[in-house]
């Protein structure tokens, strides 16, 4: 998983990315750290492998021109900087930051590098190409492994071109490539407005008088945050100062079941008197994946995040963070322990 921010409005949007992200940069993330600004005339890239601090070491906010962007912060999940997000289309056209997980998809991975292969062979590339990092998924024929978001990045950039569809583009890569995700893009000739698709994955917007935000979770927007809402599921649209517009993404998600289980509360609660300052992940998958029963597409990750903002709000909870290095590639990032507080 991982937790990203976008802004759109009439401020430069990378210092306003910044101030949100350093807010949840180690909440289910931490370790590559990317942006991307859009100024109309040209997407404005940096991104590394390590957390902000290393980001900071080698870029500067006042270069990244725009007053629309994305900032995202990924796993501890191998890889260099090319594994990081943001992604660009090949064409310059769009960037995309994306986060999630196969899950119940994940079975179609032999379907999903078939599609990657014949759209290799009719000449897509990937920036994110690397050598295998130990296991099978993405890599393609040509023995080199990419990273899904770039292949999705690069599907959805051809389809945008090849039909001049926003939407419809966006609503062709996800049915193509299914996964449990939500992805926001921004596109290079619609500066001011954010597009964002998602499956079963969590999407809420903040209004300012200056402009939109979207992120993962409402702790990006401080302790008194403006009135959130939060996008459907199965969904594909835009958003901008003036506007929300929402469409189905597929019928194919309509098995989505969206209900946060009774006892999320207590459960993150106990979990933390028991095992005390744990991961999002862990809390995740121990205390709240239980509460969710039945087959298909759940909202697990959904329920965790409402579960966290309800007591971090209520003043429950306080995110602690601790540098880690990940031994296998050196990486180091941040990671945040949620508290219990006493």
């Amino acid at each position: 998983m991982c937790v990203w921010v976008a802004y759109t409005g009439k401020c430069e949007s990378a210092p306003i990315l910044w101030e949100c992200a350093k807010r949840i940069e180690g909440l289910w993330s931490g370790y590559y750290t990317g942006i991307v600004t859009n100024d109309g005339e040209k997407l404005q890239l940096a991104k590394v492998a390590g957390h902000s601090r290393f980001w900071e070491e080698k870029y500067s906010l006042k270069e990244m021109r725009g007053t629309t962007g994305l900032w995202h912060s990924r796993t501890n999940s191998g890889g260099d900087h090319r594994k990081a997000h943001p992604f660009l289309g090949n064409n310059g056209q769009l960037a995309l930051i994306s986060q999630g997980s196969a899950g119940i998809f994940a079975d179609r991975g032999p379907i999903h590098n078939q599609l990657m292969n014949r759209h290799l062979r009719e000449g897509m590339a990937f920036a994110s190409a690397s050598e295998p990092l130990g296991n099978i998924a993405c890599t393609l024929e040509n023995g080199k492994q990419v990273h899904c978001s770039d292949f999705v990045t690069q599907l959805i950039e051809k389809e945008f071109l090849r039909t001049g569809d926003h939407i419809g583009a966006l609503r062709y890569a996800l049915t193509e490539y299914q996964e449990e995700a939500s992805s926001i893009v921004t596109f290079l000739d619609q500066p001011g407005r954010l597009y964002f698709v998602t499956t079963n994955q969590r999407i809420v917007a903040a209004k300012y008088a200056d402009g939109i935000a979207l992120s993962i979770t409402a702790l990006s927007f401080g302790k008194n945050p403006p009135k959130i809402t939060e996008l459907p599921v199965n969904s594909v649209g835009y958003i901008d100062a003036n506007t929300l517009h929402v469409e189905k993404l597929s019928p194919q998600y309509d098995d989505i079941n969206e209900t946060m289980p009774d006892g999320c509360l207590n459960a993150m609660r106990e979990y933390l008197r028991q095992n005390g300052p744990s991961l999002l992940g862990h809390i995740c998958d121990r205390a709240i994946k239980p509460l969710h029963t039945g087959q298909g597409m759940q909202c697990r990750a959904i329920s965790a995040y409402r579960a966290l903002e309800t007591l971090y709000f209520n003043g429950e909870i306080e995110l602690v963070h601790q540098e880690n290095q990940n031994p296998t590639n050196r990486v180091t990032g941040i990671m945040y322990l949620i508290k219990l507080l006493d």
